[in-house]
C-alpha cells in the first residue's frame, strides 16, 4: 500500500487490506495443519511515522466469547499505549457457521453447524465492516483443507471487533469520565 494512509481510508485501500487478509488466511490453510492460531492483523497509523501493518498471533484460549473480548480488549488498549493508531482491523479465525438456528444455540451446538475459517474486518471511520468465511473440511489425518467456495459479505458488522477499539479508546473515556466497559 503506497498510497497515503490516514486513519480514514478509503474503500479501494479497505479492499485492497482485506484482499491482502484473505490471501494470507488462504495460505495459511494451505500448509495442511490441524488448527489455525488466530490473527489479527492491525493496519496502523503510528503518530508521525509511516503507515505499518502489524500482525499479532493470538497465542492465548479464544474458544469463548468471553475470552475473545478480554484478549483484543488489551490489544487495543496496547496499541493506544504505543500510539499506533488503528485505522483498519482483521480477524482470521476458525469458526462454527451455522443458518436456521433457534435462538440461544450457539453455532458450534447446532446440529447443522459447518467448519469455517472466518475472516472479519472493519475500519474505525466510515464503518467499511467485511466478512468471509472459508467452508473447511477435515482430511483422514484430520488437517484442515478448503471445501467450497469462499462466502463474502459486506453487510455483516461484526461486533467482537469492537472490543479491540474499546480497548484502544479506554483511556481517552477514562479521562474524559466516560463509564468504561470492560470484558
Amino acid at each position: 500500500m503506497n498510497q497515503e494512509l490516514t486513519p480514514d481510508i478509503t474503500k479501494d485501500q479497505f479492499d485492497e487490506f482485506f484482499k491482502r487478509i484473505q490471501k494470507s488466511a488462504l495460505e495459511r490453510m494451505s500448509e495442511k495443519t490441524e488448527s489455525l492460531l488466530p490473527e489479527l492483523v492491525v493496519l496502523t497509523k503510528k503518530i508521525d511515522e509511516e503507515d505499518s501493518i502489524t500482525c499479532c498471533l493470538i497465542a492465548t484460549p479464544f474458544n469463548e466469547d468471553k475470552e475473545k473480548r478480554q484478549c483484543l480488549y488489551r490489544l487495543g488498549c496496547k496499541f493506544y499505549a504505543e500510539q499506533m493508531f488503528p485505522a483498519a482491523i482483521a480477524l482470521h479465525c476458525e469458526a462454527w457457521m451455522a443458518k436456521h438456528i433457534k435462538g440461544g444455540v450457539q453455532p458450534r451446538h447446532a446440529a447443522s453447524r459447518r467448519e469455517v475459517i472466518m475472516i472479519a474486518a472493519k475500519t474505525f471511520a466510515h464503518g467499511y465492516n467485511r466478512a468471509a468465511f472459508i467452508p473447511v473440511k477435515r482430511d483422514a489425518e484430520n488437517l484442515m483443507e478448503q471445501a467450497g467456495d469462499i462466502q463474502i459479505t459486506d453487510s455483516n458488522s461484526m461486533p467482537i471487533l469492537d472490543w479491540f477499539y474499546k480497548g484502544f479508546f479506554m483511556d481517552i473515556m477514562k479521562k474524559l469520565g466516560m463509564k468504561v466497559q470492560e470484558p
